[in-house]
């Protein structure tokens, strides 16, 4: 199953809990997951950009992801 930008921002951020508790869900059920290098890209833009998030703290994110 392919990941989009939206879903692994709800993941991350927990903006909106009920959709981080489905995504965490879906995540739970699909073990093998891919991201692809725009996805990742846009995520990282979205995190530090819009939610301010420091490199480290997207290094340690980004790292659990891999």
């Amino acid at each position: 199953m392919v990941i989009d930008t939206d879903t692994l921002v709800r993941f991350i951020t927990r903006d909106d809990e009920e959709k981080a508790q489905k995504v965490r869900l879906f995540f739970h059920e699909h073990k093998e997951l891919i991201l692809t290098d725009l996805t990742f890209a846009e995520c990282f833009w979205v995190l530090k950009s819009f939610y301010k998030y420091k490199k480290d703290k997207l290094v340690q994110i980004f790292r659990m992801l891999i």
